[in-house]
């Protein structure tokens, strides 16, 4: 089995006077990354070290193995050197950039892993501009009562991006734990608090009657330092599918033995040049995004009757 892996060129990065969400769509990424990102075929995890040697990546240096992007489906890595200085000529911007502020000297490596068997996939440009676009927008959802969803980028702050003009006077937030993230909801305390405008969605997510239009975010909290991740209408669904359901997941059924042994960069032996295995190990799996889709196909043949009657309402303050 051949697949491509990325390798990212040293790039001066996106200065916070750019940070606009109309300078991040494909079309503008792509004409400004393209000729920074190369792609090289590997066919064995030797293939792999020999790339990281050429790319200056080697075991006599700081390597960092950092899972910067991931759905249900896949978990993007990248591989690159760690440093403390930012002023010399070698230091990559963009790439620190992509994994939060770690400094990154030279190039960095980019590999796609599917979630389903831990293999690797082809790692393409739209899967790159893919990540560059998430490191600075975040994508929220407005649920409407009839449960239409509708897609808002944000970059800094969601609210932000709302036209209404008295919206940080009159939104309260509340935060929701769901295994190691926070959905936070949006609520107008100015929402007339009817049957008629009642937010089924939300409210049996948050367990409390919610009124009107809601906006939803996603937090990561896997480590010291939260970050937004995306919202998609699809694990919305799902996961008011197994509230509505009274389903509560089983995180013993998710747990993974972390193989210490992966994380070295150094196994370049004869039995690692076979095949591409497990290497290097994927911190993101399981993550929030397979847990759910896999609670949802699991339970997805229940449909209980929920009494919203039975539900207290959400007192704002």
């Amino acid at each position: 089995m051949t697949v491509s892996i990325g390798i990212l060129d040293i790039h001066d990065g996106f200065g916070d006077d750019t940070w606009f969400i109309n300078n991040f769509t494909y079309t503008k990424l792509s004409d400004e990354l393209k000729e920074y990102v190369h792609f090289e075929k590997i066919s064995s995890i030797n293939d792999l070290f020999i790339i990281l040697e050429k790319s200056g990546i080697t075991s006599d240096k700081f390597a960092g193995i950092s899972d910067v992007e991931y759905n249900e489906s896949y978990v993007y890595q990248t591989i690159y050197v760690q440093t403390d200085k930012i002023t010399e000529p070698s230091f990559n911007k963009l790439a620190s950039q992509i994994v939060r502020d770690i400094n990154v000297n030279g190039r960095m490596i980019f590999i796609k892993r599917n979630l389903l068997n831990e293999s690797y996939d082809n790692f393409t440009l739209s899967d790159f501009i893919t990540i560059i676009r998430n490191v600075f927008v975040r994508d929220a959802l407005e649920i409407n009562i009839n449960g239409d969803c509708r897609l808002i980028e944000y970059i800094n702050d969601v609210l932000e991006s709302q036209v209404y003009k008295d919206t940080f006077e009159n939104i309260r937030y509340y935060e929701h734990k769901l295994l190691d993230y926070s959905l936070t909801f949006y609520i107008s305390k100015s929402e007339e608090q009817t049957d008629n405008n009642l937010n089924i969605y939300a409210t049996i997510i948050y367990g409390k009657k919610i009124y009107g239009k809601v906006v939803l975010t996603l937090t990561d909290h896997h480590d010291e330092n939260p970050r937004c991740v995306n919202l998609t209408e699809k694990i919305i669904k799902e996961i008011y599918h197994l509230y509505k359901n009274k389903i509560e997941i089983d995180r013993s059924r998710y747990t993974k033995k972390l193989i210490m042994d992966d994380l070295n960069l150094e196994q370049n032996n004869e039995e690692k040049k076979e095949q591409i295995n497990e290497f290097p190990n994927i911190t993101y799996n399981p993550n929030f995004y397979s847990i759910i889709s896999s609670e949802y196909i699991r339970y997805k043949n229940m449909d209980l009757t929920v009494e919203l009657k039975d539900f207290p309402i959400l007192k704002i303050d």
